[in-house]
């Protein structure tokens, strides 16, 4: 048996290897991003009180509008949740899963939970339907009582 031969058939196994790793490697990026980002622009006023603009053109939402009644914002701008970590103009983020795009993003916003699900969204712990008609006004009564307490949980 020649020495060359078991050569050639590691490095046959090591190119096999290697094209498979890229072709995985290609379609599970290509299944993380096809969809796309969330994108939410954040108003500073609407009326007298800050809105959000959530779009999203893989599924058709457009212009699906979210007033906070009775709130003060001084910033505004638009953000593309496409890499975990982006800054707000106001309010915070509580939670991004940003592993397969749109992925899922919780906002905490004067009190009020907003959670972004490619099939719904979830306002205040409720589900509520991306075909409900826009603009959902939210108002103080509706805030999530103890919401920035529940991020501390267990925590000291």
């Amino acid at each position: 048996m020649k020495s060359d031969s078991i050569l050639k058939h590691a490095a046959k196994a090591f190119l096999l290897a290697v094209g498979a790793y890229v072709l995985f490697f290609s379609c599970d990026s290509y299944l993380r991003h096809r969809r796309g980002p969330w994108e939410v622009t954040f108003i500073a006023s609407t009326n007298g009180s800050p809105a959000l603009l959530v779009n999203h053109a893989a599924y058709g939402l457009t212009n699906m509008l979210i007033v906070f009644k009775g709130e003060k914002a001084t910033n505004e701008g638009t953000v593309v949740f496409d890499v975990p970590r982006k800054a707000v103009p106001f309010g915070r983020t509580r939670f991004e899963d940003l592993t397969y795009l749109p992925g899922g993003v919780v906002l905490d916003l004067f009190g009020h939970e907003v959670e972004f699900l490619p099939r719904a969204m979830f306002i205040n712990l409720q589900e509520v339907s991306w075909a409900t008609p826009s603009p959902i006004v939210l108002d103080a009564p509706m805030k999530v009582p103890g919401l920035k307490d529940r991020d501390r949980k267990g925590r000291r």
